[in-house]
């Protein structure tokens, strides 16, 4: 384009550029070369009071982009933002997105984002035996890792989070814990790394930390919600011919789960302190059966051993 061409439109590219687009809309815009557009606003850059401004509304519809999965260099992009001020933007908002390399394996994000069945029966297992966390390595993890007997639940989690993540074997281990040597079986562990997955799981009360795990009553008024904690941490089993169930767990966890058996049962588990300083509901016999029945018949899911000996229990009822 002629020297003259690109002068007459120089007010216009800097107004532009002013409202907040960028050099490769302006550049569509007016049939002109990016280059050409980046040579007239190099003055311009460089004079604070000319940059253009950005409305809340567009940083924070590029937030939620980014937040969805979208790169923010694309991101930036769609919304005629500069990279970096998406970056300033993302850090004032607190949003941490994932590092290293660009996701590769499929997962459903939104699994938890509605209550069903389902879902309310695997955040209970979670909650019971699952970790959540960041590694400073990609974004916020979900692991699950349970003894290589039970790996078909462990795939059937990952069917459920509609997920091709790996599903990996680790090898036995001794290490020492408290103080005490702890021996670790074989393993079949499942790591996927969803912001959001964990985001719905740390909004309806799981922390990091298991002793602070805390359900909000949506989940905490749901049987299949308790029969996931249970599968994860519960046992049901016969004492000398005789139903009995214990749970081990911690406050306020273990308390709740209280609250909702004698809510649904009129039954009154009694939580004492062990000596690794953890609460475990004291091995009932009288309504161990109503307990089995409550959480196991008729279930959307469950761990098919603890589910064939809840049969047993319920049955010996019969």
């Amino acid at each position: 384009m002629e020297p003259g061409r690109i002068g007459e439109l120089e007010p216009v590219i800097i107004r532009l550029f002013k409202e907040g687009w960028t050099e490769k809309r302006i550049a569509d815009h007016l049939g002109i070369s990016k280059s050409s557009i980046h040579r007239v606003l190099i003055a311009v850059k460089t004079d604070d009071r000319c940059k253009p401004r950005v409305d809340r509304f567009t940083k924070q519809n590029a937030i939620r982009a980014c937040i969805g999965g979208m790169s923010i260099p694309d991101a930036a992009d769609k919304f005629g933002l500069s990279t970096s001020t998406l970056n300033r933007a993302l850090r004032a908002a607190n949003v941490e997105l994932p590092t290293g390399r660009p996701r590769v394996c499929a997962i459903d994000d939104t699994a938890f984002d509605e209550l069903t069945p389902l879902s309310l029966y695997w955040m209970g297992f979670l909650f019971a035996d699952g970790h959540q966390g960041g590694d400073g390595q990609g974004a916020p993890y979900i692991r699950l890792a349970l003894t290589l007997d039970d790996r078909e639940h462990v795939e059937k989690f990952r069917d459920f989070l509609k997920s091709t993540h790996a599903i990996t074997v680790e090898a036995e281990k001794d290490k020492i814990i408290d103080g005490r040597l702890v021996h670790s079986k074989e393993t079949a562990s499942f790591k996927p790394r969803s912001a959001l997955l964990v985001e719905a799981l740390r909004s309806r009360g799981m922390t990091t930390k298991k002793e602070e795990r805390d359900p909000i009553p949506e989940l905490a008024q749901s049987r299949d919600f308790w029969r996931g904690v249970v599968d994860g941490d519960g046992t049901l089993y016969l004492a000398k011919g005789e139903p009995a169930f214990t749970l081990c767990g911690h406050q306020p966890l273990l308390g709740k789960f209280q609250r909702f058996i004698a809510a649904e049962l009129g039954v009154r588990l009694v939580i004492s302190a062990d000596k690794e300083n953890l609460l475990r509901t004291n091995p009932i016999t009288r309504g161990t059966e109503e307990v089995a029945k409550l959480l196991y018949e008729n279930a959307c899911e469950a761990l098919t051993r603890k589910k064939e000996r809840a049969d047993l229990i319920i049955s010996h009822a019969l």
